[in-house]
């Protein structure tokens, strides 16, 4: 088999800068991915089925960036609306894992708050709100339903503290840097079909950092802990019930180096 297509791609976007610390932006885009073949595991797929077709994206975006408290805090926030056309929706048919082309959207929003009072601290804040919607999914009985987009959490938050200490030992000076990082998400599905046994629970994920670094800047020696507090976090999962079981797939452990 073989695929030719001709497409094309572009971007506009209008800023207006009323202040100095203050930008306002929209934008226009269109972007494309190109086609391909499916790979049959299991047999299971017609003819039809092992080639699809690119996939274009129009995306509109309205956005803010916004610096004030003399510059030691920034916000920056965009809401998105993004129509899909030829979406390539990521499935499993048995043991085949199969890419279809169905129409989709996504809407949502995206902000985050970065502050630096002083005394060296900075904090970080972030906040994303999505809504996915793929057309016309096609479910094992070959009924056709609406669905949410894989890996597409409805929200999610995260958010950094970080603290520097000045230090002056003899001759060698530097700075301790202490940070903890942390992220939530959402419940997600894991395949189009939204299938139970591919359905991702939310979860809560931390790190931990503290790190030395010379007054030269030319080294830096730190101990951290990921995952610190040990959570068994799954991520992704494969419906294999045709064999007699699920494949889950997990983030590492607490590890600490």
């Amino acid at each position: 088999g073989s695929i030719s297509e001709g497409d094309w791609s572009g971007r506009l976007e209008l800023d207006w800068t009323p202040s100095d610390d203050l930008l306002l932006y929209a934008s226009w885009s269109r972007g494309i991915k190109g086609g391909g073949f499916n790979a049959p595991l299991d047999g299971s797929l017609t003819a039809g089925e092992v080639p699809f077709k690119g996939e274009v994206l129009t995306a509109y975006e309205l956005g803010v960036k916004y610096s004030f408290w003399d510059d030691r805090a920034r916000f920056n926030a965009s809401t998105f609306f993004y129509d899909y056309e030829d979406y390539q929706s990521f499935d499993q048919r048995g043991l085949t894992l199969i890419v279809r082309n169905k129409d989709a959207e996504i809407y949502g929003m995206d902000a985050d708050l970065t502050l630096e009072p002083g005394y060296g601290i900075s904090v970080l804040l972030g906040l994303s709100l999505l809504h996915t919607e793929v057309f016309d999914t096609v479910l094992p009985s070959g009924r056709l339903i609406d669905t949410e987009a894989p890996q597409a959490p409805s929200y999610s938050l995260n958010w950094v503290l970080l603290k520097d200490w000045e230090v002056n030992w003899g001759s060698r000076g530097g700075v301790i840097r202490t940070q903890f990082d942390a992220n939530y998400t959402d419940d997600l599905q894991a395949a189009a079909v939204n299938s139970p046994a591919t359905a991702i629970e939310s979860n809560f994920l931390a790190n931990a950092r503290i790190s030395y670094i010379d007054a030269s800047e030319k080294f830096e020696i730190s101990l951290f802990s990921k995952n610190v507090f040990d959570e068994e976090i799954r991520v992704y999962a494969f419906d294999l019930s045709l064999l007699g079981y699920i494949e889950n797939n997990y983030t590492a452990p607490r590890w600490v180096g």
